[in-house]
């Protein structure tokens, strides 16, 4: 190869620095990791809002440990396989979700990447994740920094543009033959610029892991924070709902004592200062200790409900954090139930929660859950609490 040709690449190259080429494979490979990355941060968000549920034990035992290259665009996994290991893991709605964008995205592959930086290109793809399933303070400068160190991997480009392939090897071709003679000011002028955005280049990749480094130091202490503060309102509930306990028996005692001091003042005034013998009439055992009064629960809570045998999980009269129904006491035996006002924000982002009730959704994208009629339940021999008839449950 002669001078005029290695000069001539030079100036190919230098032109290539500014725009790169995708091919439909490395596309769907991106796609798959913006995918995953946020299906993952949905999960960590909701998991803050259901910090005990069952589904996040599973995610965290059999979903996440499959997906811990998910900081690589070239070892992560398939969106396939994690769509599949989703539904395996009782998360339908989110993988149906995900599928759902995928084949959107995939589809639009020569929209999303004509004439676009990457950080365009990676807007376009996250914004559909974070309009769909509420993402609350995303970040994409992670994975702007995945699909550029992806990209330069295997273009060594920086700005996004389609490119046949074939045709440009054609080009290139042809212009080679039709260039013979360059000027010795262009050979000099390329050989300077190619090693000087050689130097820069260097310059910005030191640069570039500076910035990743203290990133991930931030993104650590943050979630450090985070974590702390979920610990720390867990333990404010717990004393909260201890306190509240504490009130109801010390109320309860209260009234108790009142009563006795009542009755015996009450027996004290009927009885006659001289009582003849035969006026005198034994006290019964039962009248000498006020009864006790006891008040049963007018409220219970329960998580979900067993659509096979149509009974509830987890009864209780104290809310807690897995509670998605309330049950109001009609009767010893009798309740209706809705679904609680507190559990309204979980519903909304996971329907499994009501499973068997009937849905009527007003809305694509809903903001509130109500009901239009209340359910029946009623306790059984066994003790359980039983559903005769579901509730209608609105999504607006």
């Amino acid at each position: 190869m002669d001078m005029k040709k290695i000069i001539l690449f030079g100036i190919l190259f230098l032109l290539c620095l500014s725009s790169y080429s995708l091919t439909k494979e490395q596309y769907e490979k991106i796609v798959d990791y913006v995918a995953i990355k946020y299906a993952n941060k949905y999960a960590v968000q909701y998991s803050q809002v259901n910090i005990n549920g069952s589904d996040i034990k599973l995610y965290n035992d059999s979903v996440k440990p499959k997906i811990q290259n998910i900081n690589s665009i070239e070892k992560c996994a398939s969106s396939k396989d994690f769509i599949t290991l989703l539904k395996n893991n009782k998360w339908n709605t989110l993988a149906s979700n995900v599928e759902a964008l995928i084949k959107k995205q995939t589809k639009d592959y020569s929209i999303n990447n004509k004439n676009k930086e990457i950080a365009d290109l990676v807007n376009a793809l996250t914004k559909d994740y974070v309009d769909k399933l509420k993402i609350e303070n995303e970040d994409n400068q992670e994975i702007l920094n995945a699909v550029k160190d992806y990209i330069g991997e295997n273009n060594n480009t920086q700005n996004v543009k389609i490119v046949n392939t074939s045709d440009a090897h054609s080009n290139s071709s042809s212009t080679l033959q039709d260039n013979k003679d360059w000027p010795k000011w262009i050979k000099i002028s390329a050989t300077v610029i190619v090693w000087f955005l050689i130097g820069f280049i260097v310059f910005l990749f030191i640069k570039l892991n500076e910035t990743k480094s203290k990133y991930y130091d931030y993104k650590e202490k943050y979630e450090k924070q985070q974590r702390e503060l979920i610990n720390n309102k867990r333990k404010v509930d717990d004393l909260t709902v201890e306190n509240g306990k504490l009130k109801s028996d010390n109320s309860t005692y209260l009234d108790q004592l009142k009563s006795a001091i009542n009755h015996n003042e009450q027996k004290n005034h009927n009885e006659p200062i001289n009582p003849t013998p035969s006026a005198e009439k034994p006290v019964p055992a039962s009248q000498s200790q006020p009864t006790p009064i006891t008040e049963n629960p007018k409220v219970l809570y329960a998580s979900t409900i067993d659509t096979a045998n149509r009974v509830f999980y987890n009864v209780s009269d104290v809310w807690n954090n897995e509670a998605v129904y309330s049950l109001k006491l009609e009767g010893q035996d009798q309740a209706s139930f809705d679904i609680d006002s507190r559990a309204h924000k979980k519903v909304l982002m996971r329907q499994e929660f009501i499973d068997g009730c009937k849905l009527k959704r007003m809305s694509s994208n809903p903001t509130n859950v109500s009901c239009e009629n209340l359910g029946q339940a009623q306790r059984n021999t066994d003790g359980k609490w039983e559903v005769i008839d579901y509730p209608s449950v609105k999504f607006s």
